[in-house]
């Protein structure tokens, strides 16, 4: 579908100006949070050579400012399904009005979305907040913000992050 034969990862912004991710593998573009306004994201995924109607959804990594900001706008305005830990959407619904509830994906553990195993994995913060591991056939690649500091636990949950998807929950 999208012509590549292998994961691509792009670091649109990092910071606390704002945060965004731009994951690509055969079958999906994704986002790991939108912390830019949505004019930003966009003017940065055609640096790229991506078009925002080609997201095919948005991870959200926690709550904070510099990691939701453009989210909003973004998926009402490309209709753009958004993906969330169910403990992380507590701290979204006030903050993330103009998501369709159809938009609104709850998971619990790890997922499959087209191609890609997701793998979260919970880091210390002051909200809840985990990082990630994206999985596609024997290639890998984990992101991880806000994280302070990495122990032997979380080492290795990101190590270990190539199972199958168990227990997925979306509602």
């Amino acid at each position: 579908m999208y012509n590549i034969v292998t994961m691509r990862i792009i670091n649109l912004s990092s910071g606390s100006d704002g945060n965004v991710t731009f994951i690509q593998t055969e079958k999906a573009n994704l986002l790991l949070d939108d912390g830019l306004s949505c004019q930003e994201t966009v003017k940065r995924l055609s640096a790229i050579g991506i078009s925002p109607d080609s997201i095919d959804g948005i991870i959200v990594s926690h709550e904070h400012s510099d990691h939701i900001k453009g989210i909003d706008v973004f998926s009402s305005k490309y209709q753009v399904p958004v993906f969330a830990h169910q403990d992380v959407w507590v701290g979204l619904d006030d903050k993330l009005k103009k998501v369709l509830l159809k938009h609104r994906k709850i998971f619990d553990g790890q997922f499959q979305f087209e191609d890609v195993l997701v793998c979260p994995v919970e880091v210390p913060h002051d909200v809840k907040c985990f990082g990630f591991s994206f999985s596609q056939g024997n290639k890998k690649i984990s992101v991880v913000t806000d994280l302070g500091h990495i122990n032997d636990k979380r080492q290795t949950m990101i190590e270990t992050c190539y199972t199958k998807a168990q227990n997925t929950l979306f509602r």
